[in-house]
């Protein structure tokens, strides 16, 4: 069985596709890819592309094809395996598709050098699935796990791993009670900046211009709060509701215990990222947002990426 994990949005959003920096992580849930049992199911676009561009990848490689037929399982990406947390599912479905694919062709997933190559033709595979170019920065956490610095180049996204300074923070992810899709936020927002909506091009400016400092020079625990609400202005320019009252809640108690919180992703609903000084802040922020009613997420940061699942290892 290959494993992906999926991704959270960490500092970014929005300002990677307009110029900015994305960082994302690869988060210890995932999804499974397996040779089917019985009869093949209908398969998803994200697998049936995966297909194309795995097969690309083998021939370059002078890789011998193998079949090629594929589930994955993406249940572990889901707040009790029903509710969609916004975790990347079809970008790690990709990957893990590919993974198991390549893997029957004997190609060895931990290779830089295959990774490297599999990440753009991944990246193109993901993008004609869902009909829409990303920043790939979901595909670069499937691959490589850790945390990633992606740029989008002319040539597609630029990804180089990327850590933290040397602060003890502590990060909590919390599912707002809502699913949001992404798609239509991001469309929204490139309308508006094309028509240079209410203010709009102001607010990208400024969420570009912190995103890249965030990600070059020494940040601080305000930079998550001050992104949050440029997040928030943005969805305001773009009458759509980017950081919903249940993203402010769960800011307002993050602040409570000396921490911030921002949506991560696209925002709109599914995960709030808060970063807290201490484990103790931690603690006492998931005992209050027990009280609301919302869901705190347990995640770590993967890892290993793209990989064999291994005997002992826990799904």
């Amino acid at each position: 069985m290959i494993r992906a994990p999926g991704k959270a949005f960490l500092f970014g959003e929005y300002a990677v596709l307009h110029g900015g920096v994305g960082c994302v992580a690869g988060i210890t849930r995932y999804a499974s890819a397996h040779r089917p049992h019985g009869p093949a199911r209908r398969e998803s676009p994200f697998v049936f592309e995966a297909r194309v561009a795995a097969r690309e990848l083998a021939h370059r490689r002078g890789l011998r094809w193998q079949d090629s037929r594929v589930e994955v399982d993406t249940s572990h990406l889901y707040g009790d395996g029903k509710k969609k947390l916004g975790l990347g599912s079809s970008a790690a479905t990709c990957v893990a598709s590919m993974g198991s694919m390549l893997a029957r062709c004997g190609a060895d997933l931990s290779d830089p050098a295959l990774r490297a190559e599999l990440l753009p033709l991944a990246v193109q595979a993901h993008d004609r699935a869902q009909r829409e170019r990303g920043s790939g920065g979901d595909v670069a956490a499937a691959i490589a796990g850790g945390i990633q610095r992606v740029e989008v180049g002319q040539n597609g996204p630029e990804v180089q791993k990327w850590a933290f300074p040397a602060k003890e923070w502590v990060l909590q992810f919390v599912y707002v009670g809502m699913p949001a899709s992404t798609g239509p936020l991001v469309a929204a927002v490139r309308r508006a900046l094309a028509k240079g909506q209410g203010g709009v091009c102001d607010v990208m400016q400024e969420m570009v211009e912190l995103s890249r400092a965030f990600a070059e020079e020494d940040p601080g625990l305000e930079d998550f709060e001050i992104y949050g609400e440029l997040m928030g202005r943005l969805g305001s320019c773009c009458g759509m509701d980017i950081l919903t009252p249940e993203h402010a809640m769960v800011r307002d108690l993050a602040r409570r215990v000396g921490g911030v919180a921002k949506p991560s992703g696209a925002g709109g609903g599914d995960l709030a990222l808060c970063v807290l000084p201490t484990v103790e802040a931690r603690d006492a922020l998931v005992r209050s947002i027990a009280s609301t009613g919302l869901l705190a997420v347990d995640l770590e940061i993967d890892r290993c990426g793209l990989h064999e699942m291994l005997p002992g290892d826990v799904l």
